[in-house]
């Protein structure tokens, strides 16, 4: 027996209808709210990507400035989770003065994905130049779609950018 929901005129729809279209739209909200959430995590990723550059332009900025007669660097913590990394003065990380380290953890849907700083995790500027000890790039992505990756390239003369720097 199949059940009929009467409207006035005698038409009406089945169950098996009604089943139907609740399908379809779940099929469809499903979709759509997926395509929401990487377009949430994909802009997660760049801001974070952008808030990191920063850090290291503000490193490079307070070497050059010689605040406290010093050297500032950015350590990148992937022992940790969720990742982080620290901007702490000094010529080294092993080194540094740690009052005045400060701290910044990725969102838990971000990680390092590559750190490729001349084998180190740190990246420290030099006094009166502004020049890194040591250039490469960071590249961070999404934990959950790794195929999202966003990477700051940093030069032997302390150019950052978001593109492969390539020798003139």
């Amino acid at each position: 027996m199949i059940y009929d929901f009467q409207f006035k005129n005698g038409s009406g729809f089945t169950i098996i209808e009604i089943v139907v279209v609740l399908g379809i739209v779940t099929v469809v909200a499903a979709i759509v709210i997926s395509n929401f959430i990487s377009v949430i995590q994909s802009s997660d990723l760049n801001a974070v990507v952008q808030e990191l550059a920063s850090i290291i332009e503000l490193s490079q900025s307070k070497t050059l400035a010689s605040e406290s007669s010093s050297q500032f660097g950015i350590y990148f913590d992937t022992g940790t989770s969720p990742h982080q990394y620290i901007l702490f003065k000094g010529n080294s990380f092993a080194s540094r003065d740690t009052p005045y380290d400060q701290g910044f953890s990725l969102p838990s849907t971000i990680e390092f994905s590559l750190i490729s700083l001349g084998g180190g995790n740190e990246l420290v500027f030099t006094k009166l130049t502004g020049f890194p000890a040591q250039s490469g790039s960071v590249s961070l992505r999404l934990k959950a779609d790794t195929s999202q990756v966003k990477t700051i390239f940093i030069s032997n003369t302390g150019a950052i950018s978001f593109s492969a720097i390539t020798p003139p």
